[in-house]
């Protein structure tokens, strides 16, 4: 059975507890099934639920598998299958690779660049302390806005689409700068005009000319606006937990030939490295990438103002065979390595 969520919890509880109730009257194997994502099933919940099923029905919990796109997943007692193919992006980007270049430009107009598409906790604090601060400085989209999100309008309450309670929960304080920010939302580069969010389909990975935007149009924006910005901000949409879950956020910067900042999970760095990437600690704190949540913003807005007050041409030039060596890396990744490397972690 397909699980869909978010990085907190997941959706149709009741639905999956059906499944699991036939599935146990059958005494049939069960499979939950993450597909193309990847969330840590403690932090959501997944594990309780199953736990209370197990106990309450007696249950065989050797006869219960999770499929999951977090190569960190393990788990004592159920069957847990990482599958590095649910980060679909990494064929997409090779493939994109062969007949597409990003113009290395060495002299770019901003010195951040900062892509958003739907809305998090942490993308709004970020995108919002960004725009505050150094909005001359940065080339920025942000697509969701009160009562908008995936391109559509609500009719409904935005605060949990937007995830203010979060923000609240972790002791947000700059309001009046969120404010501000909310005010301003959606921001868009590209033509609003030109989405077509009645032909998005959630399991359709390869959808194009729609909200989000998804491939080819995920990477041909690297083309256009990359060219223009020093550092990436980039914002994958898994923060909680023990989680290694990666997708074009990344890859983009990578394929341009520019160095990033990521908001992502504790120790994503560090699994980059262990993938053959080079990273940018000769040139900034990467202590950030030992936190997680609102710790890890906060290390990272320290990162983002020294990175301000750098001269981009300067190091960009610097730089040079780190992300060369980045882009030559990416071209070459496969799954199999993917799942070696995380495989390995358990032997």
């Amino acid at each position: 059975m397909k699980i869909v969520g978010t990085d907190y919890t997941f959706y149709e509880k009741e639905k999956i507890m059906h499944y699991l109730l036939q599935c146990h009257s059958t005494q049939q194997k069960i499979l939950l099934d993450f597909e193309v994502e990847g969330f840590d099933c403690a932090v959501i919940g997944l594990y309780e639920m199953l736990d209370w099923f197990c106990k309450t029905t007696q249950y065989d919990k050797n006869m219960i598998t999770i499929r999951t796109g977090n190569m960190y997943e393990r788990h004592h007692e159920y069957n847990i299958e990482c599958t590095p193919e649910s980060w679909y992006e990494v064929d997409m980007v090779t493939t994109w690779m062969k007949n597409n270049q990003v113009s290395n430009n060495l002299n770019p107009t901003y010195q951040f660049g900062n892509f958003i598409g739907r809305c998090s906790w942490a993308r709004l604090w970020i995108g919002s302390y960004l725009f505050d601060r150094y909005r001359n400085q940065t080339l920025q989209s942000f697509h969701s806005a009160p009562q908008i999100n995936y391109g559509t309008e609500k009719d409904h309450g935005w605060t949990d689409d937007l995830e203010l309670d979060y923000l609240n929960q972790f002791n947000h304080k700059d309001w009046s700068v969120m404010g501000n920010f909310l005010q301003a939302l959606p921001i868009h580069i590209d033509d609003p005009n030109t989405i077509d969010s009645s032909k998005y389909v959630t399991d359709n990975p390869t959808n194009q000319g729609v909200y989000p935007i998804q491939y080819p149009a995920s990477l041909n924006m690297a083309k256009a606006y990359y060219p223009d910005i020093f550092v990436d901000i980039a914002c994958e949409g898994h923060v909680f937990g023990n989680n290694l879950f990666l997708t074009e956020k990344i890859w983009r910067p990578i394929v341009s030939r520019r160095p990033f900042v990521l908001m992502s999970n504790r120790n994503t760095l560090d699994a980059l490295k262990r993938l053959g990437f080079k990273t940018f600690e000769l040139w900034w704190n990467e202590e950030y990438d030992d936190y997680e949540c609102d710790q890890r913003i906060s290390h990272m807005i320290k990162v983002i103002d020294d990175i301000a007050d750098m001269n981009a041409h300067k190091v960009l030039l610097d730089m040079q065979p780190v992300l060369e060596h980045n882009y030559n890396r990416v071209k070459t990744l496969t799954y199999q390595q993917i799942q070696d490397e995380f495989d390995a972690q358990t032997k």
